[in-house]
């Protein structure tokens, strides 16, 4: 049974006024004097300051419009961005954000982005799909063969080349699983006959999607291998990690001590994203693999990703929606509103549609498979990692990557009160 929490608006909205009012006076007090002296050192940590109670604060607010604290951490990186910072006051945000000090958030950012995919990777676990079996499948299948298939139809005539076209498509083909996941929760339908359906198959279909992912990065990479030799070269890791690394792994954690699973799976989660990153397959693909291949159903398992999971979340992932608010430009759709919509529409109606049509065919009812059609349409933050490759390899530009930044925004913030006029249910975010 789901848990509500009950709010005081009044005090909670004035804890937002005062902490956004004491951000934005050290902002312009920090920033204001043109003739500042504070070191790049200095400007990192008052940096990663405000994005961290940035991060808060807009977390805070969305919770009260009954929102999972991710949007509001995207708002929250979009307004130390150009589209609001930089628009209102370009001298703060150039003495804030100089390029030394956006390169070590960058970095940092990345950190933050191996471990969050690593912990993805690792709490995925198929034996957990043979509980909702056949309907899972059914529903994977049209949730990536339809929005994937609508992708193509406006990706083709709009991209230059075909890998660009593949990777739009793609894009609108992500479920969120970890915010699917949240979202479930707080809503009390995390062990529903639904919930468990619609999480096995946001695993097939991410599981899926990472495959294509890894299948189009060898075609679009600056290096010098040819494609073929990139896919061989993965192809050969993974049997490596499946046949080699995780037997030892099952061996050598068995018996120990909790730090040392923690210091193996971080060392190994950066050192198999450093051996991706250098073949040309980006380094989020090394650490999905570790995940995958790290021993599950243990105690010591749960403990390290509790650990992992609440530095990157509190720390290192703001870095990142701080990352992305950076490099996303609203301005640049102001020419574009036809394209974003057109985007926007596919992305939302090929999903769910491919939702209903998968749990009609699984034999649900036209209700159940209206749910399941708002719940794979949540895209949340592995959205913005997919947009954020695309934009790195110069697979999408600017104006793109900022029509998918929109796309995760709405697809997360329009699924609860969808399902809540479908379920009738009035919980709150705590």
């Amino acid at each position: 049974m789901a848990t509500t929490v009950r709010n005081d608006p009044l005090r909670g909205t004035a804890t937002i006024v005062l902490g956004f009012g004491a951000v934005a006076l050290l902002v312009w007090a920090l920033g204001g004097g043109s003739g500042s002296t504070v070191d790049i050192t200095g400007k990192f940590m008052i940096a990663v300051t405000l994005v961290l109670l940035l991060s808060q604060l807009c977390g805070r607010a969305v919770r009260l419009l009954r929102q999972p604290p991710v949007v509001g951490e995207v708002l929250g990186g979009l307004l130390l961005g150009p589209s609001v910072l930089g628009l209102l006051a370009p001298s703060v945000q150039e003495w804030l954000f100089p390029a030394p000090v956006k390169s070590a958030v960058q970095l940092t950012a990345q950190l933050g982005l191996v471990a969050f995919i690593f912990l993805l990777g690792w709490e995925q676990d198929v034996r957990d799909l043979r509980s909702s079996g056949r309907a899972a499948t059914v529903v994977a299948a049209t949730c990536l063969v339809i929005p994937f298939g609508s992708g193509l139809l406006i990706g083709v005539p709009l991209m230059p080349a075909l890998p660009t076209a593949f990777f739009l498509a793609l894009a609108l083909s992500i479920t969120a699983l970890p915010v699917l996941a949240r979202i479930l929760h707080d809503v009390g339908m995390a062990e529903t006959r639904l919930g468990r359906i619609s999480v096995s198959a946001a695993v097939l279909d991410d599981a899926a999607c990472w495959a294509v992912l890894a299948a189009i990065l060898p075609f679009a990479g600056h290096h010098s291998r040819s494609p073929l030799t990139t896919l061989a070269a993965g192809v050969a890791l993974v049997a490596v990690l499946v046949f080699l690394v995780r037997p030892l792994l099952d061996v050598m954690l068995r018996t120990a001590p909790q730090s040392a699973v923690l210091t193996v799976a971080v060392a190994g989660a950066l050192g198999t994203a450093a051996i991706t990153e250098m073949m040309g397959l980006h380094s989020i693909l090394g650490a999905f693999l570790f995940g995958l291949v790290m021993p599950r159903r243990s105690v010591d398992q749960e403990a390290t990703t509790q650990r992992i999971k609440g530095f990157t979340v509190a720390v290192l992932l703001p870095l990142f929606f701080a990352y992305i608010g950076m490099n996303t430009s609203l301005q640049s759709v102001s020419g574009q509103w036809g394209l974003l919509l057109l985007v926007l529409f596919v992305a939302i109606a090929s999903k769910f549609v491919g939702g209903v049509l998968g749990a009609r065919l699984a034999g649900l009812d036209w209700r159940e498979a209206g749910i399941l059609g708002v719940l794979m349409n949540c895209r949340g933050i592995t959205e913005l990692v997919v947009a954020n490759l695309g934009l790195s390899l110069g697979l999408i530009d600017s104006t793109m990557f900022a029509i998918l930044v929109v796309v995760a925004l709405v697809t997360t913030a329009l699924t609860t009160p969808a399902l809540s006029l479908l379920t009738k249910r009035q919980e709150v975010f705590v």
